[in-house]
């Protein structure tokens, strides 16, 4: 790239030495050398260190970002249809899923995922504290112990928290309710706890194949065959834990019978679906596109394997 900056070949012990040789009071009688010995050494820092005791340096004493992160529009409005707004900030106890199988802890936090709701949402959606509330978005729903606290704000429902599944009455997560756009200000998945299957389709017929084989000249072989055309076609998927799911029809599979599947699957699978297949057409369909805009088929994902690539799909091995 033609980049001949010196500082750019620096090896990690120039960078290191370069930025412990600060004059700064926090690096004081920090070296390299110390530093390689003892493996971590505290930051020389005022004792007791509280830097924002007397509030911040700017001259009403307030702390603030500099510069201030934009504000940006919300993608979707609350409605009749979808009155609140859900968060999930850490609860008290079960901050995140590493702590999701500890007893002491579970137990503190209630034994199972809860939901804050503001009196006057309560009131209006008939909510009873204590009780399980179904929970709906655009995308799935969910049941969720129902907590009526003023602590949670009005329009907003707030989910104490990350839980595993397996411990909610209907072994669902939070993230069954998100969509699969990405996040606003980092650009990450808001995409989680997927039930990925592999799916593709497979013919079979009792008609008869002609060979060739060696034989005594003038003794042709003959083999009896009942030479009937019936044919089974069948479209079938794999999860990823091994689950399978199929239809099998007296006729090839045409699109129809691809839409009729994929229902299938959405009824027998709760939360996302990652459906992976190949590129046939039969998959491209428009009444396929047309299911997916459906709000039972929004909840599947299409992705497409590499064209020419049957090893890629597992469906497949079951199939051989």
């Amino acid at each position: 790239m033609g980049l001949t900056d010196e500082v750019l070949f620096w090896d990690a012990e120039r960078v290191a030495r370069e930025l412990l040789s600060s004059n700064h009071p926090h690096l004081s009688g920090i070296t390299f050398e110390r530093l390689k010995e003892e493996r971590s050494i505290k930051l020389s820092l005022l004792q007791p260190y509280r830097p924002y005791a007397d509030g911040g340096h700017f001259a009403d004493k307030k702390i603030r970002f500099s510069p201030a992160p934009a504000q940006l529009t919300f993608d979707e409005m609350p409605s009749e249809r979808f009155p609140l707004r859900l968060i999930s900030p850490p609860g008290s106890h079960v901050l995140n899923t590493s702590m999701g199988n500890i007893p002491a802890l579970l137990k503190a936090a209630g034994g199972e995922p809860q939901i804050v709701v503001h009196p006057a949402d309560a009131a209006r959606s008939g909510l009873r504290h204590g009780g399980r509330s179904r929970v709906v978005s655009a995308h799935s729903e969910i049941i969720r112990k129902t907590l009526i606290s003023p602590d949670a704000r009005e329009g907003v429902a707030v989910a104490l928290g990350q839980w595993w599944p397996k411990l909610a009455p209907d072994k669902k997560s939070l993230n069954d309710l998100t969509g699969e756009c990405l996040t606003d200000l980092g650009g990450g998945s808001t995409f989680g706890n997927a039930t990925v299957v592999f799916v593709d389709e497979v013919g079979s017929s009792l008609k008869g194949v002609v060979g060739t084989t060696w034989a005594p000249a003038g003794q042709t072989p003959e083999v009896s065959h009942c030479c009937k055309w019936d044919k089974l076609s069948t479209i079938g998927g794999i999860s990823h834990d091994g689950r399978v799911f199929s239809h099998s029809y007296a006729h090839s599979i045409c699109k129809e019978q691809v839409v009729a599947f994929l229902e299938q699957l959405a009824k027998q699978l709760s939360g996302k679906l990652l459906v992976i297949w190949d590129g046939a057409s039969i998959h491209r369909a428009h009444v396929v596109e047309e299911y997916l805009q459906s709000q039972e088929g929004s909840r599947i994902t299409l992705l497409n394997l590499p064209p020419y690539a049957p090893e890629c799909n597992p469906i497949d091995w079951l199939w051989a």
